[in-house]
């Protein structure tokens, strides 16, 4: 059977159990309530002032609900050091993506620039395509860095890789595995994209269910990517209360918050132990087990998603979050 006949048919049984239950819930009520007649239900309905219902649901606040989605394992963010002055995060990017990905990256740029409220001002540098340091995970201080390349059946269509010092973001990977995407329609592609540029800016998941409605959101958990192929207003506001509202800073030339954190230096030592520790990680990745070995944690595994998390050295992590590919 076919990923799309299985999402069918999964959906339609996921559609009987609720109505079912909702029927069951009816039967009960309609019990509870003596047995009555369709006409003195309507009769009480018409009674009922669904004004008065409705008024009383304009202090809830839905975004907080979703920063508590039951569904989400882990809901907590990353966040740049350089993004700390409350004025939003102004972040260089290295595209070293090949031709073939331009396009997907260029809209998941545009659409993360140009949110209201808007967090973030975004430089793009092109950088020569270099397939061995993108397999290798290369981190480069102050900057985040996009990539594809085919790392085989790894079970991964994408991962964001980031490096903190002091719980801080200090420079970060994202990469797209082509053993999964090469032959992958635009919209799997350009979801994929879309949410790990987004993990690279600190942002979670806005949802893990797949039982629901699919937000609208390239955060969000979807077997429908073409639902969810761009940020939407929770995630930008969710980058504005980590960084704050793009001020005059981003119109002048010469700002100090450039992305480029001059006093972050790699040394030799930490690209050894960096290095070690990817290496340990895609040795875990071959295997069943979901425990803790060679330093890295679970943080969480779902379905769709992991996110492992390694200590370096004391204040130096590393953590990734890793979008799983169907049928993994």
């Amino acid at each position: 059977m076919t990923a799309q006949k299985k999402s069918c048919v999964s959906r339609l049984f996921s559609l009987a159990i609720t109505l079912g239950f909702l029927g069951g819930a009816g039967y009960i009520l309609w019990h509870f309530l003596g047995k009555p007649e369709p006409k003195e239900l309507w009769d009480d309905i018409q009674d009922i002032d669904f004004g008065d219902v409705l008024k009383n649901l304009t202090d809830l606040d839905f975004h907080d609900g979703w920063l508590n989605d039951p569904f989400l394992s882990s809901n907590a963010t990353n966040e740049w050091k350089n993004g700390k002055d409350n004025n939003g995060l102004s972040l260089t990017l290295l595209n070293a993506l090949d031709e073939n990905w331009q396009e997907e990256y260029e809209a998941a740029v545009e659409d993360w620039e140009n949110g209201n409220p808007d967090a973030l001002t975004l430089t793009t540098k092109r950088v020569s395509v270099d397939r061995d340091a993108c397999k290798k995970t290369e981190q480069t201080g102050g900057v985040m860095m996009v990539c594809n390349e085919n790392f085989g059946e790894s079970g991964w269509l994408g991962i964001n890789v980031v490096a903190k010092v002091g719980g801080y973001i200090i420079s970060s990977v994202a990469q797209m595995n082509e053993f999964y995407l090469f032959n992958a329609d635009i919209y799997e592609r350009q979801y994929t994209m879309c949410h790990e540029i987004g993990h690279g800016f600190g942002l979670p998941h806005t949802d893990e269910s797949f039982n629901n409605i699919d937000l609208g959101n390239c955060m969000d958990y979807t077997r429908t990517p073409k639902n969810n192929l761009h940020p939407d207003e929770s995630n930008y506001a969710r980058l504005a209360g980590l960084y704050g509202v793009v001020g005059r800073r981003r119109y002048l030339k010469g700002s100090s918050n450039t992305g480029h954190p001059r006093h972050i230096r790699y040394s030799s030592k930490f690209h050894e132990v960096y290095n070690s520790a990817m290496a340990d990680l895609n040795e875990e990745l071959s295997k069943a087990e979901t425990t803790r070995k060679n330093g890295w944690r679970i943080l969480h595994r779902h379905s769709k998603g992991a996110t492992y998390s390694r200590e370096l050295v004391p204040g130096i992590s590393v953590e990734v979050n890793m979008l799983l590919a169907p049928d993994s």
